[in-house]
């Protein structure tokens, strides 16, 4: 039989069963237009919490940063190494310090890891940039205010716990602080730097460290959230919270932040959250409607189980009469999940509304920030996942009895049928 003839007969009975058919339209408008609404609504918040984090991660540096009274162990720095190396994609630079003396008098020698440098944080104005190639060197860059007094190749000395080293300058340098693909205002932070990797073979153990991630788009932005929060749970289990030790008279514990990276990964939840309690309501939706649809395929096999046998009786294939019973359930899925998407068509407006004010909600909590514009996008798709879904589960509802025409004989049917 042809595809037409095939269609020409579903259409048949759906007229013969008038009444049932217009009511199973009806759920079907209504359901499929609450589905499409929250997956189009859910799709649309996702892409604008995309875009967003991805613009966000683009203009700020994330730090993760570990401080402490104590020193760390030399331990707990080879394994912090190993950390690093094992993460290097997703690590821009990693600056470290240790303290003489302790509160605001204490001297502090910022180290930074020549194998992670990079020009974003810090402005090399004079010399050579420092690379892996000179590290573990005893080379050392002062802050650009000393280039009058000291010129590159020049001997530096640095006091430290009651022994003097002799540095090299290497060159001089500024901080750039730089948050994203702009540089804005160039300050001046550190005195000097070193190369920490010297630093802990020659001189002493450190007490804090802070690895920089600037994000360059090299990644896709929810990859690069989950890659940081692993390395900071990482660095977290190499170097535990809970070693307190009283310093004048106050207690001061380590602690391993990364506060901005837990904004974006608070974001990241809410994202994934409300994208799967989209889905798991359409899915109720949709279950909580196949029931109709199926009944309403049961009823049309019922009313036309002798006609249904008199056409394999004629010689029509038992597939044939399956097709002809399903494209009836089809033609009303298709039919009600045209008419809510245009009816979702005519209230964009309304729409959009819900979604700027669902993700402004969301940036409030994750970012105390409701100053971006958030736009909204029909995703066309949406209409055939509701028909695909509608479809998959009528079938698995109504296949017990569509299984009964597929198998039933000619004249078993006719002979039941008074």
């Amino acid at each position: 039989m042809k595809f037409i003839d095939k269609l020409k007969l579903s259409w048949h009975n759906i007229k013969q069963n008038k009444s049932r058919s217009i009511i199973t339209l009806i759920i079907v408008y209504v359901i499929g237009l609450m589905v499409m609404g929250i997956l189009a609504l859910g799709i649309s918040f996702v892409g604008n919490m995309n875009e967003i984090q991805t613009e966000k991660l683009a203009n700020q540096e994330i730090e993760i940063t570990h401080s402490n009274a104590e020193d760390i162990t030399l331990d707990e720095i080879s394994l912090l190494k190993n950390v690093f190396e094992e993460n290097k994609d997703y690590i821009t630079n990693i600056s470290e310090t240790s303290a003489i003396g302790f509160g605001f008098s204490s001297s502090r020698i910022t180290m930074f890891d020549y194998n992670y440098f990079n020009e974003i944080n810090y402005v090399i104005v004079e010399g050579e940039k420092p690379s892996s190639a000179i590290s573990n060197t005893n080379i050392v860059y002062l802050n650009s205010s000393y280039n009058q007094e000291y010129h590159i190749g020049d001997e530096y000395i640095i006091e430290y716990e009651g022994s003097d080293y002799t540095f090299i300058v290497g060159g001089f340098l500024e901080w750039n602080d730089f948050y994203g693909n702009e540089s804005q205002t160039i300050s001046i932070r550190a005195e000097y730097f070193v190369d920490m990797t010297y630093f802990i073979n020659n001189i002493s153990q450190i007490n804090g460290f802070t690895i920089h991630y600037n994000y360059q788009n090299e990644f896709n932005a929810k990859e690069c959230i989950l890659k940081l929060d692993e390395l900071r749970n990482e660095v977290k289990s190499v170097v535990p919270d809970e070693k307190p030790r009283f310093v004048v008279d106050r207690m001061v514990s380590t602690t391993t932040d990364a506060s901005l990276l837990d904004q974006f990964y608070k974001a990241y939840i809410m994202n994934y959250l409300i994208i799967a309690f989209a889905l798991v309501l359409g899915i109720i939706l949709i279950l909580m409607s196949v029931g109709s649809i199926s009944n309403t395929l049961t009823i049309s096999i019922d009313k036309n189980k002798k006609f249904f046998g008199l056409l394999k009786a004629l010689g029509l294939k038992n597939k044939d009469v399956l097709w002809i019973v399903l494209y009836e359930g089809f033609f009303i899925i298709v039919l009600g999940s045209v008419l809510a998407f245009i009816t979702l068509l005519m209230n964009l407006e309304l729409m959009k509304n819900i979604v700027v004010d669902t993700v402004i909600v969301v940036l409030n909590y994750s970012f105390e920030d409701n100053t971006v514009a958030p736009s909204f996008i029909m995703p066309y798709y949406t209409v055939f996942i509701n028909i695909v879904f509608f479809i998959i589960f009528t079938y698995l509802f109504s296949r017990t009895t569509l299984n009964g025409v597929y198998k039933s004989a000619p004249l078993e049917v006719i002979n039941e049928v008074k």
